[in-house]
């Protein structure tokens, strides 16, 4: 008599109903599924009903992706309010700002990406997120509901560029954008030594001091810096920006707020 199996993705459908197929999934390929204390990557793998099967779940686990932790920390900090307002997440990814605003009660949000088939699926089908992908934001020139406010996360390019071509389509004209330092290092024109794509705490200031410059240079202003407590994949620090077109807001205000971290 040949014994049950079924698949590593089905079995923890079965046991975690809450979480989505698409959820569990990156869950799975991402590493955080043991078949008998083995980590298994593959969802399709047929295993035995008698197979001990656990998922480590953590405990911050709120938004579908650390990002909203991130953003969350930033709104908190910053007192920051986007209860009824239109949004619009640059670089969503699986969506985890986007989760994040949707939770503190955002109206609508603009999810948009360069990428395909990334965003998590509850966010695909919730009513109040429009999911653009393949697109890059210098192709929307206009939004049909126009948005208050912009978030932004991206890798492998400046978000300065990013920030200076959409400020002017938002109502209230400021953005949260997540600053990765090793990102920001092209044109530049630093001469950081030993460089591997993590960078030394000692080259922030010199590097952020920099990049604060390139803002209003794009006449923006940086209101307010966090230094954010979860630090990227490989290690580096990574902080918040609060961007504003504001003439009020002066260079050297910004600068001072960077001389307050402690890196």
């Amino acid at each position: 008599m040949k014994e049950y199996k079924n698949s590593l993705l089905n079995l923890l459908c079965k046991r975690y109903p809450s979480l989505t197929r698409e959820e569990l999934t990156v869950l799975i390929l991402t590493g955080k599924a043991y078949v008998n204390s083995h980590k298994e990557r593959n969802p399709k793998v047929l295993l035995l009903k008698t197979s001990k099967i656990n998922l480590v779940i953590s405990e911050s686990r709120r938004f579908v992706s650390r990002g909203g932790n991130k953003l969350f920390e930033a709104l908190e900090t910053f007192k920051i309010t986007v209860r009824d307002k239109i949004c619009v997440d640059v670089g969503a990814s699986t969506g985890g700002f986007t989760d994040c605003l949707l939770q503190e009660g955002a109206k609508l949000v603009y999810s948009i990406d360069v990428g395909f088939n990334q965003i998590s699926y509850r966010l695909r089908i919730d009513s109040r997120v429009r999911v653009f992908e393949k697109t890059n934001i210098f192709d929307i020139k206009q939004f049909d509901i126009p948005p208050n406010l912009a978030v932004i996360d991206v890798s492998f390019r400046s978000a300065v560029s990013i920030c200076a071509n959409l400020i002017d389509k938002l109502v209230d004209k400021f953005i949260i954008v997540l600053i990765k330092p090793q990102f920001e290092l092209k044109g530049l024109d630093l001469n950081i030594k030993g460089f591997s794509g993590v960078v030394e705490n000692k080259y922030l200031s010199q590097i952020l001091d920099k990049v604060i410059r390139k803002f209003y240079d794009s006449n923006l202003q940086v209101k307010n810096i966090l230094k954010l407590k979860t630090k990227g994949r490989k290690g580096n620090q990574e902080l918040m920006f609060w961007v504003v077109k504001d003439s009020l807001v002066n260079l050297e205000q910004s600068l001072a707020l960077l001389r307050d971290i402690n890196f």
